[in-house]
């Protein structure tokens, strides 16, 4: 039988990512509308052809298979309408899914696998060798092979059956990835009762087709059958049919019972954290909130101290893809006491970045996996002097707003070279769960954070604000020595203004898939974000209210899945672009065009010291002002080289960017090195001599060729010239 991995891959080819949840509001205006278009179009069938984009994976429960949710997304009504809003309701309303998918090998042997999903958190799972049953409070995991089973605790907390990775995760390992499908209704296959649908699915490296047969009155489907028309390995499904049935699922399919002649294994246990919180005379403090977040916020837990003080979290069980990444916040409070906190954070153990502070530590045990952390246990936190960070939040007008919405966001602590950036030594996450952290303002816009941790000089602190009818912002500033107490105060725009538009570059090339958000005097408001569709357009929508709105395309990052190599590698790189709006007081529609300039540059480079002798393998990298060229640019396109044997290096699709440079220095580390890390080291050892060296390169329009001939000084010869 072959591999979970190669069916998963397959289902990874031909599975498409689906639209994220419609907003209730939208959603009944779309009934509304789709309702009075029923009631004045007649009901006869008309061809209709779908080519639709989707993006973000859908969370409920009946959309319990990608491709379902897929061919979903493109049905349409008798009258030829959209059927989205009612197709939504729909799976809404759906508590029960039994499917069985059925792959069928290249050799012609047949791979079926099942599952029956009831809400709101019970699966039962019968995937190759495994059968997985869950029903919210335990788990048991049997292994056909083995003829073992073994019990755990749920996985639902942390996985939520609409998350099951049978049509979420897959999505999620696509990252931001895009497919284009085609569905066309057969008329002459459908009938009163059944629509039936032909669906092409094409991606960068796979192509297939099938078809779907979808219930008319239910809006939902009976069963859907893909094929690949292209090229696939051997060991890769050939094709793939998935039924579905909606009725109601008995409670005996979801018994933990351990078949007959299976051993039971142990049962799994899960990872802790224990801890005490003492007051600065060493005495328990009982009922202090305790907060513990990993640094990719996937660990996000609160609990409270009992009577002695002490304190325990369940880690996520093994297995749910939640795990605890060093380095592990700890903060510590009582309500009603603001002026103090405990705190520690678990160090990655593999960083190199020393703290510019002190941090409280006093932890007995530390189980963990690299970065991982499995357990830890005998953690103290002591009680120590909170810092305050107080202001007003008011529009732009000045005017207070009252209710909005502060929080913490994050602090990053500064290294001892008073660098700090959000995975130097912090976690990425400070807030929550949930409202935790979170304040409001009061009648005159005023807020106060407290039971903050006092830290040290350039430490960067993040904080967010939000209010009903403006646009949320976050604002940062570096600390000047421990935080006592603060005074900070927030502006926000209100929100209303719609901009509409199309990304291409100056040779008419649509920018497809390419961030785009709000600007107004130099700052990223991200949360007015979009991406472009496949024909470049855009709309950003709720921007803030001024004549200084301005709209940047960010096309200097590459947001596309590495996963993906190929399509990852073939990413265009452009400047960022931003454009401003005729802004006229009063309208609220605006429509802008953004124009990329194609890199298109070549410079040759030529290195030699004051003797006229090549510098090979010297180090150059091209830079431009900051923000133009980022680092990822840089690697992908090797805008950073060595020089080779004859101190020659060429770089090509070089873009048009403010103070375009050469830097060279004999120290500086590449990130696609052709020499191994020794040979690295003996190069960086011989040209340590060597003075840092930039060299502008003077653009002229038109110009797209440049030579540049550099004599690098010694630090010895650089002091003797001056």
């Amino acid at each position: 039988m072959r591999s979970a991995e190669n069916v998963e891959n397959f289902i990874k080819r031909v599975c498409l990512k689906a639209s994220a949840q419609m907003h209730e509001r939208t959603l009944n205006d779309a009934l509304e509308a789709q309702e009075k278009s029923r009631k004045t179009k007649s009901a006869k069938f008309e061809p209709n052809i779908c080519r639709i984009i989707m993006k973000s994976p859908i969370t409920k429960l009946a959309a319990a298979a990608v491709i379902i949710v897929a061919v979903l997304i493109g049905i349409s009504t008798f009258n030829g309408t959209t059927a989205w809003a009612k197709v939504i309701k729909a799976l809404g309303e759906v508590e029960n899914i039994y499917i069985v998918s059925t792959m069928t090998m290249p050799d012609g042997t047949q791979v079926q696998c099942k599952w029956w999903l009831r809400r709101p958190n019970c699966l039962y799972e019968d995937v190759y060798n495994r059968i997985v049953i869950d029903n919210g409070q335990e788990r048991l995991t049997i292994d056909k092979e083995n003829r073992t089973a073994q019990f755990s605790d749920s996985f639902m907390p942390y996985n939520p059956l609409e998350e099951h990775h049978m049509f979420e995760s897959i999505n999620r390992l696509r990252g931001e990835s895009s497919e284009e499908v085609e569905f066309v209704k057969l008329d002459d296959e459908s009938d009163e009762t059944t629509l039936v649908f032909s669906m092409h699915c094409k991606h960068s490296t796979t192509e297939a087709e099938g078809k779907a047969w979808v219930d008319a009155l239910t809006m939902l489907p009976r069963k859907i059958q893909v094929e690949l028309i292209s090229e696939s390995r051997d060991d890769n499904p050939k094709s793939n049919e998935i039924t579905c049935n909606y009725e109601p699922i008995a409670d005996d399919v979801f018994a933990m019972v351990i078949p007959e002649g299976f051993t039971e294994l142990p049962r799994k246990q899960r990872g802790v954290m224990s801890g005490r919180v003492l007051d600065e005379h060493e005495q328990p403090v009982a009922n202090a909130i305790v907060f513990v977040t990993d640094r990719a916020g996937q660990f996000s837990e609160q609990t409270i101290t009992n009577e002695s003080g002490h304190f325990t979290f369940k880690l996520p069980p093994e297995g749910v893809g939640a795990r605890l990444w060093l380095p592990v916040l700890l903060r510590a409070f009582v309500e009603g006491v603001p002026d103090k906190i405990a705190w520690s954070i678990i160090r990655d153990p593999d960083g190199n970045a020393e703290p510019g502070g002190q941090i409280p530590y006093d932890v007995a045990y530390i189980d963990n996996d690299g970065r991982i952390l499995k357990s830890a246990n005998g953690i103290t936190l002591r009680m120590e002097p909170a810092g305050t960070i107080a202001g007003q939040v008011t529009d732009v007008d000045g005017a207070p707003i009252p209710n909005a919405k502060v929080k913490l966001l994050r602090c990053e602590p500064a290294d001892k070279f008073g660098n700090s950036t959000p995975t130097s030594i912090g976690v990425l996450r400070w807030d929550g769960p949930d409202e935790l952290g979170i304040v409001q303002t009061d009648e005159n816009g005023r807020y106060e954070l407290n039971n903050l941790l006092q830290l040290w000089k350039r430490t960067r602190v993040v904080i967010h604000a939000e209010a009903e009818g403006f646009v949320s912002d976050t604002t940062s500033f570096r600390t000047k020595g421990p935080i006592e107490y603060e005074e900070l105060d927030l502006q926000l725009y209100r929100a209303g203004l719609t901009v509409s538009g199309v990304v291409v570059d100056n040779y008419g090339e649509l920018l497809r898939e390419r961030e785009v958000y709000a600007r107004v005097n130099g700052k990223d408001y991200r949360a007015c974000r979009t991406k472009t569709d496949k024909k470049g357009r855009f709309r950003l929508v709720g921007c803030p209210i001024t004549q200084d709105l301005q709209v940047k395309a960010e096309l200097s990052h590459n947001h596309w899945p590495p996963h993906e190599k190929e399509r990852y590698m073939s990413y265009r790189y452009y400047a960022d672009v931003v454009v401003g709006i005729d802004y006229d007081e009063g309208k609220m529609e605006y429509e802008v065009e953004i124009v990329a300039e194609r890199p298109e540059i070549t410079i040759e480079v030529e290195l030699k010291n004051t003797a006229g002798e090549p510098l090979p393998y010297f180090p150059v990298e091209v830079r431009g002002a900051p923000a133009t060229i980022s680092s990822q640019w840089r690697a992908d396109k090797k805008l950073d080289q060595r020089t080779d044997e004859r101190g020659y290096c060429r770089f090509t699709k070089v873009p048009n960017v403010e103070s375009l440079r050469l830097v060279m220095w004999g120290g500086n580390s590449l990130f696609n090195d052709i020499l191994s890390k020794e040979e690295a080291q003996n190069i960086e050892d011989k040209y340590k001599k060597y003075k840092w060296t930039e060299v502008p390169v003077e653009l002229i329009p038109g110009r797209k060729e440049y030579k540049v001939e550099v004599t690098i000084l010694t630090s010895e010869k650089y002091e003797q010239k001056k």
